[in-house]
């Protein structure tokens, strides 16, 4: 009889066998992006759009500007954004609101807010969204919030640790 960790080793090289496109490439070009920006974004009437000026990873997917994601392949895509809310300083309170754009619409059901009550703290936004894309649809993020102090916060880096982004976007093709 194998043991539990012998069974375990099996079922997963099972798995791998089985599935091994699942885990390589296979020349098969998957679309994603992950994008971020490390400067922090307070709210500005004139302009809703977040800023993503920095491209973490990218495949199939074209970013135009900094605040424009266009899709190249059409399919059904899954998207996150996690926005770090804060204000700008101390003593501000209100609340940010986060949402997604398609060919500059927003997309319903994608709002969130996060209330924002001492600029010490921040929190961290997260809105997330499955949908069918064609290609040459654009995809944004854009925010809105109470006052003009309070925003998605950066912070730089600090020792050893990396730069804390005031928002990160991801997407990647999920399905046909």
């Amino acid at each position: 009889m194998l043991s539990l960790k012998s069974t375990l080793t099996l079922l997963i090289l099972s798995f791998l066998v089985v599935n091994s496109n699942f885990f390589a490439d296979e020349g098969v070009k998957t679309p994603y992006i992950q994008l971020s920006s490390l400067k922090s974004q307070m709210y500005n009437p004139e302009s809703r759009i977040v800023h993503l000026e920095q491209i973490d990873g990218s495949q199939n997917i074209d970013v135009t500007t900094p605040d424009k994601i266009i899709i190249k392949e059409a399919g059904t895509y899954f998207m996150v954004a996690a926005g770090q809310v804060g204000a700008e300083k101390l003593g501000d309170s209100g609340f940010v609101d986060l949402w997604f754009l398609r060919n500059g619409q927003p997309i319903p059901n994608s709002g969130v807010r996060q209330s924002v009550s001492d600029s010490k703290l921040t929190a961290v936004l997260i809105s997330q969204t499955i949908m069918p894309l064609n290609a040459g649809d654009s995809i944004s993020v854009a925010f809105f919030a109470n006052k003009t102090t309070l925003g998605l916060v950066a912070f730089p880096p600090f020792q050893n640790e990396p730069g804390i982004p005031s928002i990160i976007f991801t997407m990647y093709k999920i399905g046909s």
